[in-house]
C-alpha cells in the first residue's frame, strides 16, 4: 500500500526543487557563456567562502603585458568604489608585483588570457576577507564624514573672514577646503572643490593696492588694500603682503630677497626694508603673500595654480628708489690698511678700495685717505683732523694676513681684522664690524692676497650698511 504525502510535504518538496532550478539555471547560464566565449567559468560566477569577497578585473590590451595591467587596475578600482577610498601606492604595488594585499588579506588566486584578434583580453580573479572590507567601508565613511565636518568648518571660517574685511585669509580657508574635497570620490565632492575655486579666484581678482605715500630715498612705502577699486571699497584686513627687492651679500653677490608684512585694522602699512645690504638704486615690489598655499595646491591643480599667480603677479605694485645715506651730508672719509704676516704696514688698497666701491655703487661719497696710512692710531687721526678739518665721520680698518698655504697649484690665504665707523673731531665709536675674517684662493699668492683682502672689504662694507641707512 502505499502513503500519500501530505500537501504540506509536497508544497516543501516543490518548494525545494525550484530553488534548485533556479540555482542551477544560474550555474548553467554561466557555464554555457563561459564555454561560447572560451573564459573560465569563474569570470561570471566565481565560487568563494562566505567570509571571502571576490573581484573579477578585466583588462585589454595590445600585449599581455599591458591586458595584465588594466585588469589589475580594473580590480583596484572596484576595490575603491567598494570601500570608499582611493587605493594607496603600496597597495597597487603590492598586487601588481606580489600578486596581494595584506591590509585585506586580499590574493590574486586565478589569471587567464586570452587572444582575441589583435587584442589580448586578461582575467583576474581576486579574493579578499570580506570583514577587512567591512572594516575598511566602514573607516572610510568615518574619514568622509571627518572630512566633510572639517570642510564646513572652513566654509563658516571664510565666510566669517570676507564679513570682517579679511579677503585673503577667506582665502586661504577655500584652499584648505578645496584640498580636502579634490579627496572625496564623490559628485558633492567635485562640486564643493569646482566652488571653492571660484570662490578664491573672485577674492584675487577683486583685491587692489595702492601707495597712500611713499619715499624713494629712504626706500619706504604706505601700501593700502582694498576689495574693489572705489573709494569706499573695503579695506582688506591682515592680508599676507611680501616685499621684493635686490640684495647683495657679504662677498658681493647680488641675490633676490622678500621680506613679509600684513596690512592692518585700517588695511594699511608702512614697510621700509629691513636688509642693510639693499642695493642703493632698485625697485621694491609689493605683492600678495600666498605662496605657500598655492605650492601647496600645485600638486592639486596646477593650471589653476598659474592662473592664480598670474592674477597676483598683476596686482603688484611697484616702487623705484635711490636710497640716501644719512651719513653723506657729514662728510665721510676713509682708509682700510693691510697688513703683512710679519705685521708690515703694505702699499697694497685691495680692502680700501672694495669697501669704497661698494658705498660708491650705493650713491656713498667716502674721500680715500688712504695715503695717510700710518700703523699708530693717533698719528692717523692727526693727519685726519688736519687735512679733513669739515669731515665729521671717519671709516677706519685694519686687517693683515693671518695664514697662508700651497696645496698642489694652489695658494691660499686668510685675512683678518675689523673696520669702524668713528665721529669726529672727538673720535668716538659709533659702530664696529667685530673680528672679520675672509679667505682668498688663487694661483699664485699674489692673487690669492688680493682676493683675501677684497672679499673683507665686502663684507666689512656689508656689515656697516645698517649705521649707514638705517
Amino acid at each position: 500500500m502505499v502513503k500519500k504525502l501530505s500537501r504540506k510535504k509536497i508544497i516543501l518538496i516543490m518548494l525545494f526543487l525550484a530553488i534548485v532550478m533556479f540555482q542551477g539555471c544560474s550555474s548553467l547560464s554561466s557555464l554555457v557563456r563561459s564555454n561560447v566565449e572560451g573564459v573560465p567559468v569563474w569570470v561570471y560566477e566565481p565560487q568563494v567562502g562566505r567570509d571571502q569577497m571576490a573581484f573579477v578585473g578585466k583588462g585589454v590590451g595590445g600585449t599581455e603585458g599591458i591586458a595584465r595591467q588594466d585588469a589589475i587596475e580594473s580590480v583596484l578600482n572596484q576595490l575603491g568604489t567598494y570601500i570608499g577610498e582611493e587605493i594607496d601606492e603600496s597597495s597597487v604595488r603590492q598586487l601588481a608585483t606580489e600578486s596581494r594585499i595584506e591590509r585585506f588579506n586580499m590574493r590574486l588566486t586565478q589569471e587567464f588570457s586570452l587572444r582575441v584578434r589583435s587584442q589580448t583580453e586578461y582575467y583576474l580573479l581576486v579574493v579578499a576577507d570580506k570583514e577587512l572590507l567591512e572594516q575598511a567601508k566602514s573607516d572610510a565613511l568615518q574619514i568622509l564624514e571627518e572630512q566633510q565636518a572639517r570642510i564646513d568648518a572652513l566654509e563658516r571660517q571664510a565666510a566669517a573672514a570676507f564679513r570682517g574685511n579679511r579677503d585673503l585669509e577667506a582665502a586661504l580657508n577655500y584652499f584648505e577646503a578645496a584640498m580636502i574635497a579634490s579627496k572625496i570620490e564623490s559628485d558633492r565632492g567635485e562640486t564643493q572643490y569646482k566652488s571653492f575655486l571660484i570662490q578664491i579666484e573672485r577674492i584675487l581678482t577683486r583685491i587692489t593696492m595702492e601707495f597712500v605715500r611713499s619715499d624713494g630715498s629712504i626706500p619706504s612705502a604706505t601700501i593700502m588694500m582694498r576689495r574693489g577699486t572705489g573709494r569706499l571699497a573695503p579695506r582688506v584686513q591682515k592680508a599676507p603682503m611680501i616685499a621684493s627687492f635686490m640684495a647683495i651679500d657679504g662677498v658681493g653677490n647680488p641675490y633676490e630677497d622678500q621680506e613679509s608684512f600684513f596690512t592692518n585694522e585700517e588695511g594699511q602699512n608702512t614697510y621700509s626694508p629691513g636688509n642693510p645690504g639693499l642695493v642703493g638704486n632698485g625697485t621694491l615690489v609689493f605683492s600678495i603673500d600666498l605662496e605657500s598655499a598655492l605650492s601647496a595646491f600645485e600638486l592639486v591643480d596646477t593650471d589653476f595654480v598659474q592662473r592664480m599667480r598670474t592674477i597676483i603677479m598683476e596686482k603688484s605694485i611697484s616702487l623705484n628708489y635711490q636710497r640716501i645715506s644719512r651719513l653723506s651730508s657729514l662728510g665721510i672719509v676713509g682708509a682700510v690698511m693691510e697688513y703683512s704676516l710679519q705685521g708690515e704696514l703694505l702699499t697694497s688698497a685691495y680692502a680700501h678700495n672694495t669697501f669704497l666701491s661698494y658705498y660708491a655703487g650705493n650713491g656713498v661719497n667716502i674721500i680715500s685717505a688712504i695715503q695717510y696710512a700710518d700703523v699708530d692710531d693717533d698719528d692717523f687721526y692727526d693727519s685726519i683732523r688736519q687735512r679733513f678739518p669739515q669731515a665729521q665721520i671717519l671709516v677706519i680698518g685694519r686687517v693683515g694676513i693671518s695664514n697662508t698655504a700651497i696645496t698642489g697649484e694652489e695658494h691660499t690665504v686668510s685675512v683678518s681684522g675689523e673696520i669702524s665707523l668713528i665721529r669726529m673731531p672727538a673720535f668716538t665709536s659709533i659702530r664696529s664690524t667685530g673680528p672679520v675674517t675672509a679667505i682668498g684662493r688663487g694661483v699664485s699668492m699674489e692673487e690669492a692676497t688680493a682676493k683675501a683682502f677684497s672679499q673683507f672689504g665686502q663684507i666689512g662694507a656689508s656689515l656697516l650698511a645698517w649705521e649707514f641707512y638705517r
